[in-house]
């Protein structure tokens, strides 16, 4: 009897430090959702953050529509070479002066040499289509390789082109401007050079153009030398050119009045920020030893400097390198039904989804995994790749060389539903952020370009 009762006792002490403990982690965890669901109100009220659909272009042969184009995506469980995964490819924005948008379909490497038609499309600044511009292809004997560098669009619409050709063994460029009709007005044709600049020419290593709202075209030149050439946008004639200071660049923004460069200097073995003002055509430099701002994508007048990075998201930078606002994005999702914008983050064990209604509403959803859901390496990697119409949500996971990986779906109150193999082709279902093409507008506001089943979305996020 003494024995039973011991025993009795024993499993009453369990039983109460089991269920305390149970209690204790429902307590904790329902406490860790309010503060965080409290914090992400709080941050959201404070930033302002807004986050629509500007425009869209569906996939489609119409002039209106963009022709779907995968290619390989050899990182995402790749069996052999019959087995390619595919994802579709994006585009690249660009912004006039006037706020209108533009967009060219990126192509595999830039590559273009086998495309029949190279496309602009136009936009307003509230997303309405405008029409398409048709680019000419260059006169150039026995081409054998064509490849965009960079394109700029004026206040006019006509659309400057930098390429790289190959003809004959040799690398040339090639820099055009074609009015919206796809009239050619003007081109300039030079060597690749490592070793020489001549903006004369167009001899040199060229990375980005740009044009500001007086028609000044601007190349920028990197390499062993680094430099700005100032053209006459209307007649191609080459003005001026502007001396920079040396360092290998990490990143380029233009608002109209600069030119910013994140560059690193080897020689100091630290980061600087150099600020090109094109109405006095000088050069600033502002040392930048902790590296903020790293991975720039953007600036706005305020001379605001805009940074992303796939583990960090979104930072705002003040020209005195304080950092102003961030913001964790890593995957950007519109679900078909509502066009309500999803994004994603991951924490240690949690994930955080964040909508974003037509309405402004903004609801975070937090997401605790299971510790046998939260894994290492690989298997830690949560992209969210689909919302559906009752609001639950579709990650794709455990994605490593020789494993596809698989797909979880969670309920918008973060329970696991079911685990589903995802389809060969995930780009069937699967919604896509391209944080290597995004711009700022000289307001701050952001644009990202996003790919799903539907075609191409634009998201204006502003924060």
């Amino acid at each position: 009897m003494e024995m039973m009762m011991k025993y009795r006792m024993y499993g009453y002490l369990v039983l109460f430090f089991v269920t305390y403990r149970y209690n204790r982690e429902v307590i904790n965890n329902l406490s860790y959702k309010v503060n965080m669901e409290q914090d992400s109100d709080a941050l959201h009220e404070k930033q302002k953050v807004r986050c629509t659909v500007q425009t869209a272009i569906l996939w489609g042969e119409n002039a209106e529509n963009i022709k779907s184009h995968p290619v390989d995506a050899p990182s995402f469980g790749m069996m052999d070479t019959a087995q390619m995964r595919k994802t579709h490819t994006g585009v690249c924005i660009r912004l006039s002066s006037t706020g209108t948008m533009h967009l060219m379909k990126q192509f595999a490497d830039n590559d273009i040499t086998n495309e029949k038609e190279v496309v602009v499309w136009h936009f307003s600044e509230d997303g309405k289509y405008l029409g398409r511009t048709l680019l000419p292809e260059p006169a150039v004997k026995d081409m054998v390789q064509r490849k965009v560098v960079d394109y700029v669009v004026d206040k006019d619409v006509n659309i400057y082109l930098l390429e790289m050709l190959s003809s004959g063994g040799k690398s040339m460029y090639h820099l055009s401007k074609s009015d919206v009709k796809g009239k050619m007005l003007w081109e300039i044709k030079g060597t690749h050079s490592v070793g020489r600049l001549d903006m004369n020419t167009l001899e040199g290593v060229f990375s980005r153009i740009f044009i500001d709202d007086r028609s000044r075209l601007y190349v920028l030149a990197g390499g062993q030398s680094s430099a700005i050439g100032e053209f006459d946008g209307r007649t191609g004639k080459m003005m001026n050119v502007y001396a920079l200071s040396e360092g290998n660049t990490n990143g380029v923004a233009f608002n109209q009045h600069n030119i910013i460069r994140n560059v690193y200097v080897a020689k100091n073995r630290e980061y600087a920020l150099s600020l090109f003002d094109l109405s006095g055509s000088s050069e600033k430099t502002i040392g930048d030893k902790a590296g903020v701002y790293n991975n720039l994508v953007g600036a706005d007048k305020q001379m605001n400097c805009y940074t992303y990075t796939s583990y960090s998201g979104f930072k705002k930078i003040s020209p005195e390198g304080s950092v102003i606002a961030e913001l964790p994005i890593r995957d950007v999702v519109i679900r078909a039904d509502n066009k309500s914008v999803y994004t994603n983050w991951k924490s240690a064990d949690t994930l955080f989804v964040t909508s974003y209604s037509v309405k402004g509403e903004i609801t975070t959803y937090i997401i605790k995994l299971p510790p046998e859901q939260n894994g290492s390496g690989a298997t830690n990697n949560y992209r969210l790749v689909k919302v559906d119409a009752e609001n639950r949500f579709y990650f794709h996971t455990n994605e490593a060389p020789m494993q596809a990986g698989k797909i979880v779906v969670f309920s918008d109150k973060g329970t696991l539903e079911k685990e589903i193999l995802p389809p060969f082709d995930l780009f069937a279902i699967e919604s896509n952020f391209d944080f290597t093409n995004q711009v700022t507008d000289g307001n701050g506001n952001v644009y990202m370009p996003v790919t799903d089943p539907e075609g191409i979305k634009i998201v204006k996020l502003t924060f």
